[in-house]
């Protein structure tokens, strides 16, 4: 699809809307699929070589409403053949791009980019928000980290952008509990959002990042060079509380590797790595070596990506009418995945997950 970048009468700021990637209706939740990413690459390099461009919006949807995005598309990575991660972390030269791609592209760019958050912000929709220079929602966001749930790690940056810009504290709290429902009011607080749209106020979510996004451009180089998370180190905690103390703490109440907690485990190394190496590529390495491990390697991971599979193919028959009345109510289902010599049986009991 051709890339289409909208750019604001009288104004110098063009707007690039995820949803803009895909066939109309065809993307609902602005998911992060070779065709969006291929879009998103385009034009963002479109916008960044055009002169009369100060800054750009990055938003879900052209009008600010609905999804930012979900993440990434699953069934990039689910097959586990050897490329079946490259929606996330391993590209080719002059092939489609990454999620880890884009973000980085984002991150470095030469102009202010402005995220504008709505609805659905997970996953590696997510990610890229973290990679933007500033971050602006309504208070319809909800934002998160869940791929723990399906056996995975953030692959595009979470673990090490987060903590930077968060703490430790936080990254902790959303990613090893794999929360989807973090919203404006908290987002604000942790300052992972830099100005929220209240329900009452009469300016919308697109006319705040023009706001921000027209102030950004005014400002020195410098502080472009400074909002970039890759250049930070994780702050100290709030609290007082030692960063290595806060990991140890949380690894207590991790269920053992072998008994479903691998991506857990990997999840915590992957944050420890965010403060414990030398550098932000560093922490990177450490970051992509732990997702394409559990995506490749891990049996416990295929069995949560097979369950959230058969749940999404199932979802059309998971509502039915109550022979006793007319209420719908929702099916149950048990799944059992084995593999490796062990059982691993999990019952699923109305449960959705988002990536």
């Amino acid at each position: 699809m051709a890339a289409t970048t909208t750019t604001i009468p009288t104004t110098d700021v063009a707007i690039i809307a995820i949803s803009n990637g895909s066939a109309p209706g065809k993307n609902p939740v602005n998911a992060m699929g070779a065709q969006v990413r291929q879009y998103l690459r385009t034009s963002l390099q479109h916008a960044l070589q055009d002169p009369s461009i100060k800054s750009i919006i990055l938003i879900g949807r052209p009008d600010g409403k609905g999804v930012f995005s979900a993440g990434a598309d699953i069934k990039e990575f689910s097959g586990g053949s050897s490329d079946s991660g490259g929606s996330v972390t391993t590209s080719e030269p002059g092939g489609i791009p990454t999620l880890n791609d884009l973000a980085h592209m984002i991150e470095g760019a030469s102009k202010p980019i402005i995220a504008a958050l709505t609805g659905a912000c997970l996953g590696g929709g997510m990610e890229l928000a973290l990679s933007a220079q500033y971050r602006v929602a309504d208070d319809t966001l909800k934002y998160g980290l869940p791929e723990v749930k399906i056996g995975l790690i953030p692959g595009a940056g979470g673990t090490q952008r987060l903590p930077r810009l968060c703490g430790v504290r936080h990254a902790l709290d959303v990613i090893l509990r794999g929360r989807i429902n973090g919203s404006a009011k908290e987002g604000l607080k942790v300052g992972f959002l830099d100005g929220v749209v209240s329900s009452s106020s009469k300016e919308n979510v697109v006319e705040c990042a023009l706001r921000w996004a027209n102030w950004a451009s005014s400002l020195p180089p410098i502080t472009l060079e400074s909002r970039r998370l890759c250049n930070r180190s994780v702050p100290s905690d709030g609290e007082g509380v030692d960063n290595e103390t806060m990991c140890d703490f949380a690894l207590q109440s991790l269920p053992p590797k072998e008994k479903g907690g691998e991506s857990a485990h990997a999840c915590l190394d992957a944050i420890r790595s965010s403060f414990q190496v030398t550098s932000f590529d560093e922490g990177m390495e450490v970051e992509k070596n732990l997702f394409n491990d559990l995506l490749y390697h891990s049996l416990q991971g295929k069995a949560y990506r097979h369950i959230f599979f058969a749940e999404r193919s199932s979802s059309s028959t998971s509502s039915r009418k109550n022979t006793r009345g007319n209420e719908l109510v929702k099916g149950r289902r048990t799944v059992g995945v084995i593999g490796g010599g062990k059982i691993l049986c999990i019952l699923v009991c109305c449960r959705t997950i988002c990536l």
